[in-house]
């Protein structure tokens, strides 16, 4: 069995957990109020939205076999890594019938054993890009034009 030495790595997700932990129970805590009566103002007819997302996994393999290269196991025998994405988005929508949405990602890697990791950030790509037009033809047609996910079910 291979052993993995501590790395500052996990100490920062182990933090990361810690922490999102705590402050989960800490809103979970909290009473909700009664909000007060704000007066009506002119609205703008634009409201920005802003997020993002991490994924973090842990991909160990050994000596895969494949028929395409000499020798014939991938990426040289043992690999022990972690893959982190990273996800930023921002969008705007104009009242209730246009919007358009951006995102940013960017995956690294930290190996371990001695393999070399990418270096932060290694690459940004524009992950989708849309613009979302509703109502059109009086009611009958939604148009999304761009890069996006297609959600199924």
């Amino acid at each position: 069995m291979k052993t993995i030495s501590p790395s500052p790595f996990r100490a920062l997700s182990l933090v990361s957990c810690t922490l999102f932990l705590a402050l989960s129970t800490v809103a979970a805590e909290v009473p909700d109020e009664a909000p007060e009566a704000v007066p009506e103002e002119a609205s703008s007819p634009l409201a920005f939205r802003f997020g993002g997302d991490v994924r973090q996994r842990q991909e160990v393999f050994d000596n895969i076999p494949i028929l395409t290269a000499d020798p014939a196991v991938t990426r040289g025998g043992y690999n022990n890594y972690f893959r982190t994405r990273l996800r930023l988005t921002a969008g705007v929508d104009w009242e209730d019938w246009a919007s358009l949405d951006a995102r940013l990602a960017n995956e690294f890697r930290t190996r371990f054993h001695g393999q070399e990791s990418y270096e932060w950030p290694d690459e940004a790509i524009v992950d989708q890009l849309k613009l979302s037009l509703r109502g059109l033809l009086d009611g009958r047609l939604d148009l999304t034009v761009g890069r996006q996910d297609v959600v199924l079910g």
